[in-house]
């Protein structure tokens, strides 16, 4: 078993500094978009959310398959702020708790759990219900966990072992037990990052297809 670190989002978007042009950020959002956001949102962003995006206010890395919307969009940009009502506009079961902040580039998109009482940002994947039941799972019990783990797996997976890589590995703490399997896309070399930056995972093989998690599970696991 390999230490599980603590992540904090200046810690990760140092690291991910290394790797230069091929991750992408912005300008980070002023106090007016940041509040003008929370109001859309309904209620107040997490403290690492608003910390992310005071830094950066929108961030892509791996050729897309982290893309974390910025916060107010625009005629060519989704946003945070309509980011929920847009997914529920296309069928997708989106509940009032998750903020969704990105996507994958795929057929998934990204949130934190905010319900009122929230001690913490679980970083949850939302993707097409099948049954009209949220699909569901977590990624992450810190949204710095969840960025170091994806960052650690798709970086060297879509740019290889270059030197900006190598030193953002290195900066996040990746063991090398943990930096094998890097050439190919290997779902258990992904859980095994997710659960090393998030040891509290309630899946240690997260499927919101397969094994969708309970709202009320989310809920307690962000409250507690």
């Amino acid at each position: 078993m390999t230490d599980s670190p603590s992540h904090t989002v200046p810690q990760v978007l140092t690291a991910l500094s290394r790797v230069g042009k091929d991750v992408r950020t912005a300008p980070g959002a002023s106090a007016q978009t940041l509040a003008a956001a929370a109001s859309a949102v309904g209620g107040a962003l997490p403290q690492d959310v608003l910390e992310l995006y005071r830094a950066t206010d929108g961030l892509e890395l791996a050729r897309g398959n982290l893309h974390l919307y910025p916060l107010l969009g625009t005629d060519v940009e989704l946003g945070v702020v309509e980011a929920a009502a847009i997914h529920r506009s296309w069928d997708w079961v989106i509940p009032a708790e998750l903020v969704l902040l990105g996507s994958d580039g795929g057929d998934g998109a990204f949130g934190v759990w905010v319900p009122a009482g929230a001690r913490r940002s679980v970083v949850v994947q939302a993707v097409v219900s099948l049954d009209e039941r949220p699909a569901l799972a977590v990624l992450g019990t810190s949204l710095a966990g969840f960025l170091a783990a994806w960052a650690a797996y798709y970086l060297p997976l879509t740019l290889g072992e270059t030197a900006g890589v190598s030193a953002c590995l290195d900066d996040l703490g990746v063991p090398a037990a943990l930096r094998e399997g890097e050439s190919e896309l290997d779902d258990e070399h992904l859980h095994a990052l997710l659960a090393w930056a998030s040891p509290d995972l309630p899946d240690d093989e997260p499927d919101p297809y397969a094994r969708p998690v309970d709202p009320a599970v989310l809920t307690r696991l962000a409250t507690s």
